[in-house]
């Protein structure tokens, strides 16, 4: 699954890269930050299924289809009668994105997440992720996101395994 995800991050950079050449606009650095609701789907554990989570995120936009991106995402905390389980980490993503209409545009993203999971103790673990949404063009430097990211495999034997997804709102800045 790893190397599927590796390899299709790795074709969309290459499509990105080859595709357009780049307009004078649409390079540049971006920076933001998401808030939204997490829901957990781990196994063997009686946990609350949802929480407040978010992410800072920074990236370069190369031209109008691809950019990559970096962000601190914490995955909230699920609360339970034997404990609670926490996850948060750096990730590091390929995002593709499609202008739909003027100042609208959907993006898909695909990559790897750097995570701590706590759960009676603490586990550090790489894993993939994948991600999707809309952004809207409030101002040339201002854009309001709306998106859905899964975090896969989180987790270890003592906290059971699953998936975390996050939906969010945001905010991002282009430089």
């Amino acid at each position: 699954m790893k190397k599927q995800l590796v390899s299709t991050a790795v074709a969309l950079a290459a499509l990105g890269l080859v595709s357009n050449a780049f307009a004078a606009g649409d390079a540049g650095w971006y920076g933001g930050i998401n808030l939204g609701r997490a829901n957990q789907h781990l196994d063997g554990l009686d946990l609350e299924r949802h929480d407040t989570a978010g992410s800072a995120f920074a990236g370069y936009q190369f031209n109008p289809n691809f950019a990559v991106e970096g962000a601190y995402v914490d995955l909230g905390k699920f609360d339970g009668d034997s404990g609670s389980f926490k996850a948060r980490g750096a990730s590091a993503d390929a995002v593709g994105i499609i202008p739909v209409a003027r100042d609208w545009s959907v993006f898909g993203k695909a990559g790897l997440l750097y995570a701590k999971s706590e759960f009676n103790g603490s586990h550090w673990s790489t894993e993939p992720t994948l991600g999707a949404g809309v952004s809207y063009d409030v101002t040339r430097n201002v854009s309001a996101r709306v998106g859905w990211d899964r975090y896969f495999h989180l987790g270890n034997d003592l906290s059971g395994h699953g998936d975390v997804d996050l939906y969010t709102v945001g905010v991002a800045y282009k430089f």
